[in-house]
């Protein structure tokens, strides 16, 4: 989550990504006011670039003083380690493993002779990716929107107000 002046974000996208501010900026001169509601021209919108707030500023700039907490591999990063350099919440039983973070929710987790690996088990599916891969989670989510399955949008707790 982020917070800043729209004018200090749209600075930093004029110096790091001009060409998502251009789309952005066309999006709004080719929408139209529903009352209060800005609806932006869906057309210019759909040529806006696909890439989150993170890769497109924050990573690049120096300013902020920020860390990507979002992604499985900075929660070990920044979390407390055993002495074999892994992070285990849960029902999580890790022999010969190092530098690894396993999550468990729901069932036993366990690890033999590996090194590196980012292990989360949920309700709705299980995660096994090293470290370094965990970021292209999204080629993930995005095969499952091609498959036809679900999983990205339907979950099987929703916890609604």
């Amino acid at each position: 989550m982020f917070m800043f002046k729209a004018s200090v974000y749209l600075e930093a996208l004029r110096e790091f990504r001009p060409d998502i501010l251009d789309a952005c900026t066309r999006a709004c001169e080719s929408g139209s006011q529903d009352m209060t509601f800005v609806r932006v021209g869906e057309a210019a919108f759909a040529n806006c670039p696909e890439e989150s707030i993170d890769y497109a500023v924050m990573e690049k700039t120096t300013d902020a003083g920020w860390s990507d907490i979002g992604s499985w591999s900075a929660l070990w990063d920044i979390g407390e380690k055993d002495s074999e350099g892994n992070i285990c919440k849960g029902d999580v039983l890790a022999v010969n493993t190092r530098n690894s973070l396993i999550h468990a929710e729901h069932k036993l987790v366990a690890t033999l002779g590996v090194e590196d690996p980012v292990v989360v088990e949920t309700k709705d599916a299980v995660l096994v990716a090293h470290k370094d891969s965990v970021q292209d989670v999204k080629k993930i989510v995005e095969a499952i929107k091609n498959d036809g399955r679900h999983e990205h949008m339907n979950h099987r707790e929703v916890y609604r107000p």
